[in-house]
Formats: C-alpha cells, sequence, structure tokens
C-alpha cells in the first residue's frame, strides 16, 4: 500500500486536502490528492467502449434529471457489439426510484476503492476507511484498534482487559490495575489503619504505583506501559482493591494485549484476599455467599487453620439452642467449630487478627436466647474493630452490633449520626407472622455518586426486576433512615402509597471513626436477609455441602456483592492523580465535493466507528465553506458526541444536510468544502484514550436551483 502522509489533516493549524470525487456516469472517481487514472477499474462493469466478448446483453441504468430536480435511474439493456459494450438503451423511458436524488458515494477516499453496487452509476466508489497505514501526524498514533491520542513512549505496550469477581462472574468497577516497579509491602493481615493513599505500593521506590488506571463499570480497563519497556521485557502488572491483590506476570511487546476477564483471586495461592471472619447464621448464610461470589471453599477453614475465611458458629436462633451451620469434618475444612461466635469477640486481639468481619442474621434476639447475645463488651470491641480500621459487613438481625440491647436494659446507639433503626423488638419486620417473608422492592437512591455508580451496575448486571427496583424476597423492617452527611443508604423500601410502616430502608453505610477527617473503616448494613432460605442453601448443617453454590445469582444476592467488594475496598481520600499520558486533542479531516456543472453538492452521512474506554469521549463536529479557508472559518455545528458503552455513530450514520429541520447544517446549507473535527478526550485521570477506527462520509450532488 502507499504511504499515507498525504491524507487530509489538520492538526494544530496545518492541513492537507483530500479532493473527493462524486460518483457520476461521466466522472471518475478520485483517491488522494489525485484521480484515478481510467484503468480496468473503469470496466468492472458492464460498461459503454469496454471490452467484452460474443453477443452479450446486460441490464443497464443511467441518471437522468427529474422534472422535480435531482436525478433519478432510467433502467435499459446493453449489447455487446464488435467486441464492445454499447451505450444504454432505455428505449421508451423506464424509471425506477423516481423522484429519489441520486445518493452519489464519496467517503473519505483513503483505502482500496469497491463498487457501489448501483446499475445506475458503475464507477461510482465507497471507499470504506480504517486507519491501517496512516501517518495521522503529530500527538495522534495509530495503533492497531485506530487513531488515538499519542503518548510520550517509543515502545506503546498496552493492557487491556476487564476485572471480574472471583467466581468470573460478575465485572467490578474502581479496581486498580497498576504497573509494578519498586517492591510491594506485605499485605496486613488483621487490623489495620491503612487507606486508599497507604494500601497501594509497588511504584518506583516502592510507595504509590505511578502508573495506574481504575477499572470502568463494565470493569474494562486499559494500561500504557511508559518509556523503558523494550520489546520482550518482563514485566507485573498488579490488580488490587483493599486487600485483594493479583499479580500477574506478562512482556511488553510494543502493541496491545488483550487478557479478556481477569478475576480476583479464589485461593491464596492465587493471591491476596482478605483476612475474614465469618459467623454462620441460622437465617441468613453469609458464608454460602461469600463461596458463591468465587472464594474457593478450600478457603474456609477453622480459626486456627490456615484458610483466608475463619468460619466461627453463631447461635442466636429462635430457638434456644439452635445454631448456625458447622464446617465439615474433612480436610482442609477441620470442623466442626468448637469456637461459637462469642469466642470469636471474647477478646480484642482474636478479633483484630481480621481484617474483615462477616456478620449474618442467626435467626434470633435477646429475647430467644440470652446466653447467646452479645454484651456490651463484645459489642464495644466490635466498634473498636472498625474505628482502627476493620471492615463490617451484616445482615438483618445483626443491626444489635449497630443498636444494642445494653446488659443493664435500654437501647445503645453504638453508631451516633448514622441511622435510625426501629427498637421495638415485636416488630422487627415487615410481616412478623407465619415465616416472616416479606417480599419487597428496594429503589435505588441515585443522588450520590457512589449510589448512582450502584444504580448503574445493577442496570449492566441484570440486577433490577422490570419495575426498574431491587427485589427482596425476604425484606426486613429494621432501619428506618440513614443519616448524612455520616450514614448514607442506597436502597429505599418502595412505598408508592406513603404508608408510615412501609417507610424504611434496606441498607446503610457510612465509614468509621464516624466523622472522623481520615476515616480507615467502613460498615455496611443490610436490613433484609440475602435470599430466602430454600433458595440459598440445602438441609444440610455443614459447610459446604449446605450451600446451594450452583445456583445464580439473585437480584439482591447481585446488590450484596457491589456492597460487598465496596465493603472491602480501600477507605479514605483517593491517592493523587497520576501524571496523566494524554491530553485533548483534535483530529480534523476535509472533504472536496467535485460534482458537475449545473450541480451542488448536498453532505449526508457520516459514520464513525468508535471506541471510549472509561470516561474518554470524542466530539464530532462539522463546518462547511466553499474552500478550506472559508469551512475552517464557519460555526462549528455538533455531529455526535461518542462516548460510553454505545461511542459509534447510529446506524445508516448521521445526516449532515437533511431534507427537513434538525440536521446539522441547515438544510441545503452544504458548501464544497465539509471540515469534520473529532476532539479527543482522554479520561479523566489522562491513562485512557479513544481511538477512531474507521469512517466514511457521504454526499450527493444534485440539480443546482
Amino acid at each position: 500500500m502507499p504511504s499515507r502522509n498525504a491524507l487530509a489533516l489538520l492538526i494544530s493549524g496545518s492541513f492537507v486536502c483530500a479532493v473527493l470525487a462524486a460518483c457520476s456516469s461521466n466522472t471518475v472517481p478520485f483517491g488522494v490528492g489525485q484521480p484515478t487514472p481510467p484503468t480496468s477499474a473503469e470496466c468492472r462493469t458492464p460498461t459503454e467502449g469496454c471490452a467484452c466478448s460474443g453477443a452479450q446483453t446486460v441490464e443497464c441504468a443511467h441518471k437522468v434529471p427529474s422534472e422535480r430536480g435531482g436525478m433519478v435511474c432510467a433502467a435499459g439493456r446493453r449489447s455487446c457489439e464488435g467486441g464492445r459494450w454499447g451505450a444504454c438503451d432505455t428505449g421508451p423511458l423506464t424509471t425506477k426510484g423516481i423522484g429519489n436524488v441520486f445518493t452519489s458515494v464519496s467517503p473519505m477516499a483513503l483505502g482500496s476503492p469497491t463498487g457501489c453496487g448501483d446499475a445506475c452509476n458503475p464507477l461510482c466508489s465507497t471507499y470504506n476507511d480504517n486507519p491501517t497505514g496512516l501517518d495521522a501526524g503529530p500527538g495522534f498514533a495509530v495503533a492497531d484498534g485506530g487513531v488515538t491520542l499519542a503518548a510520550a513512549v517509543t515502545c506503546q505496550t498496552r493492557i487491556n482487559g476487564r476485572i471480574f469477581d472471583p467466581a468470573n462472574a460478575l465485572p467490578l468497577p474502581n479496581v486498580y490495575v497498576f504497573l509494578q516497579e519498586g517492591a510491594m509491602a506485605a499485605l496486613p493481615e488483621g487490623v489495620a489503619q491503612d487507606s486508599c493513599s497507604t494500601i497501594l505500593t509497588g511504584g518506583a521506590g516502592g510507595g504509590l504505583p505511578g502508573v495506574r488506571v481504575q477499572s470502568a463499570l463494565d470493569g474494562s480497563f486499559s494500561l500504557q506501559l511508559p518509556n523503558g519497556y523494550t520489546n520482550g521485557m518482563p514485566f507485573n502488572m498488579v490488580v488490587q482493591t483493599g486487600r485483594w491483590r493479583k499479580v500477574i506476570p506478562l512482556v511488553a511487546n510494543c502493541a496491545t494485549q488483550n487478557l479478556g476477564n481477569v478475576r480476583l483471586p479464589r485461593t491464596r495461592t492465587e493471591g491476596n484476599i482478605p483476612q475474614m471472619a465469618v459467623v454462620t447464621g441460622d437465617a441468613d448464610t453469609l458464608e454460602c455467599f461469600v463461596a458463591k461470589i468465587g472464594v474457593d471453599v478450600s478457603e474456609f477453614t477453622h480459626p486456627s487453620g490456615p484458610g483466608r475465611v475463619h468460619v466461627y458458629q453463631g447461635c442466636l436462633a429462635n430457638n434456644s439452642g439452635t445454631c448456625g451451620p458447622q464446617l465439615s469434618s474433612s480436610a482442609p475444612h477441620n470442623g466442626p467449630v468448637p469456637e461459637k461466635r462469642a469466642s470469636l469477640l471474647a477478646s480484642q486481639a482474636e478479633l483484630d487478627r481480621h481484617g474483615m468481619l462477616v456478620l449474618p442474621c442467626e435467626g434470633g434476639r435477646k429475647t430467644n436466647n440470652p446466653s447467646f447475645y452479645p454484651n456490651n463488651a463484645e459489642v464495644d470491641r466490635v466498634k473498636a474493630f472498625a474505628d482502627h480500621g476493620g471492615r463490617v459487613f451484616a445482615t438483618h438481625l445483626s443491626d444489635l452490633y449497630l443498636w444494642h440491647d445494653a446488659d443493664g436494659g435500654g437501647a445503645r446507639n453504638i453508631y451516633p449520626g448514622t441511622a435510625v433503626y426501629k427498637t421495638d423488638p415485636g416488630d422487627n419486620m415487615f410481616n412478623n407472622a407465619g415465616t416472616g417473608v416479606g417480599a419487597q422492592d428496594a429503589v435505588v437512591n441515585t443522588g450520590a455518586p457512589r449510589a448512582q455508580q450502584f444504580y448503574d451496575w445493577l442496570v449492566a448486571n441484570n440486577g433490577l426486576n422490570a419495575s426498574n427496583r431491587v427485589y427482596f424476597a425476604e425484606g426486613r423492617r429494621r432501619a428506618l433512615s440513614a443519616l448524612p452527611p455520616n450514614g448514607h443508604t442506597w436502597l429505599s423500601n418502595y412505598n408508592p402509597l406513603g404508608f408510615g410502616f412501609y417507610n424504611y430502608v434496606h441498607h446503610v453505610t457510612f465509614d468509621t471513626p464516624v466523622g472522623a477527617a481520615n476515616p480507615e473503616g467502613r460498615v455496611v448494613y443490610l436490613s433484609s436477609h440475602v435470599a430466602p432460605v430454600n433458595y440459598r442453601r440445602s438441609s444440610n448443617t455443614t459447610f459446604p455441602n449446605e450451600c446451594n453454590l450452583t445456583n445464580p445469582l439473585t437480584e439482591s444476592e447481585k446488590a450484596l456483592e457491589y456492597m460487598f467488594f465496596d465493603v472491602s475496598a480501600c477507605v479514605g481520600a483517593p491517592p493523587p492523580a497520576p501524571a496523566p499520558l494524554y491530553t485533548t486533542g483534535t483530529f480534523v479531516r476535509d472533504f472536496i465535493a467535485q460534482c458537475a456543472t449545473g450541480t451542488r453538492v448536498r453532505w449526508r452521512q457520516y459514520s464513525a466507528d468508535v471506541d471510549t474506554p472509561g470516561n474518554s469521549r470524542i466530539q464530532f463536529r462539522a463546518q462547511t465553506g466553499d474552500s478550506v479557508t472559508l469551512a475552517a472559518a464557519a460555526p462549528l455545528a455538533d455531529v455526535h458526541l461518542a462516548q460510553g458503552f454505545t461511542p459509534d455513530t447510529p446506524v445508516g450514520g448521521i445526516l449532515i444536510d437533511s431534507d427537513q429541520a434538525g440536521g446539522v447544517l441547515p438544510i441545503r446549507g452544504s458548501r464544497s468544502v465539509l471540515r469534520i473535527s473529532a476532539e479527543f478526550v482522554p479520561t479523566s485521570d489522562g491513562q485512557q484514550t479513544p481511538s477512531l477506527n474507521s469512517w466514511s462520509q457521504r454526499y450527493d450532488c444534485e440539480q443546482a436551483e
């Protein structure tokens, strides 16, 4: 393929014009800057004057003026006479498409031409272009994906992929992906005062990684290696959210590497998993939930074992003496668990050797089994755990760690200023009769950025029902409201009639210590059950046999998974942004129409195939004038904003000059030169660039008025 340095391009005021020809019966399509010679390309279909053999006759067509203006297509037959094709004999005029303006196609004229497939214009050519071989000029680069902003690197190795949960089932946003350039500090095992600014290490000199990005809503990421990573050089890419960390060895290749799905570790041999303490429950089996999102069952062990999930047995059930499931006695679980939940809370040291505490609804309240109800000291230890960087994830009746029935009677608000709870023990759920099941919908509150992302993630992952809400098969009325600015809720009970009894929330989250300028811990509370008992576990009373791990996640379980990774993520102000790799730039193409005397140009569909990772975008705009200079000075008109999950132009393209009001240009506002500018805006952190993969532009030559 010839060099393409002579392509139409304007960057920082310099330009080269590509002259593009209309497809007509007497005009040869133009290439880049010069016409295509009348070679055998003219004769790719039977055309007057082209060689033929035998006594062939073929259908033909040509354009004729229409009384209504524009051109129409007249059909006839063409015969081979004397070794040459003759003229198209239409006889008595037969037309098709009467009144339709004939479309001459003239896209970018950068690739190899192909026929338009229009019998009325056998010489018409369509150029569906892509950037292969393109010299895009300063400020831009041509990667294997398309035209992109240029980074100041010589060997451009880029790593693309999507971050998923350990089960490889759901994508995870906000996960850090970074280049390891120095030593990484060991992650804490137990409670520790780490934050977003301190938990990430592995940068040059062992500090904060300087080359890093965060995964988008769909889990996607794109990491560009800086200068110094030559072809064949090994390096480590690190995936981390909170104390979940996975190191992936790779090799630079000066190209784009697509890793596909990259899941968080399932076992401690694959990477780091937070050290968790999980209490089994008689009503909510969160141990099954943790396994269901992908943590391997081999990691669930006796508290003395090496597993990343230490299992304790909860016994606060409605029936005195009824406890939650035990561990299987076989290896590697080494159960049953002799330690009840009380042994976990008996000392601060035992509690603090974990980084995350998972507390289910054990199935009862203080009145059901007072000997197993946590006392003041035990609940205070949980608060100290959270205040020193621990993460607490609790459901339904584990609100006792938030609003506690004190040893001597009366209620204790453990975290003042975060939420209001229902304190009447006789009215703890929507329907306290029979099975206690109260099917309820929850509305996602989208006022805050974290809640908005939660909603967007549920939409993208089928986490909402047909009514656009989260369905809870066992809704429970415990938390009445959250109290900002400390406490926040993402899920309010659906209450269209405004009955006071139904005014409650399904979710409360707050950072700890409450009100601290630099919080280090986090609490997430779900006031409802995760899923119906007969769905989430079998009749077995040992883990993992009790769990129905093959059942797909319900809507409420998907919501809970998002909350689970939110509570385990780093807390506090985000680390300083890394130095940007990309800055905004504008890529410009000039199109020059070639219309026959007596006709005028109508710029028609512009089409573009675009990728916009993260929150990057491309804003396309149009200008038109009778010369390149006049077009450059003409007002800018918005054509298309490419962003999000569907950045491409609509099917059929964007109509630049429409026959009706509402087009990009005023009706018949086209001039002989059309300028399309594409403003490339990188992600807000400057680490990812959009790409323009292919594009085309059409125009008509219609009869002048």
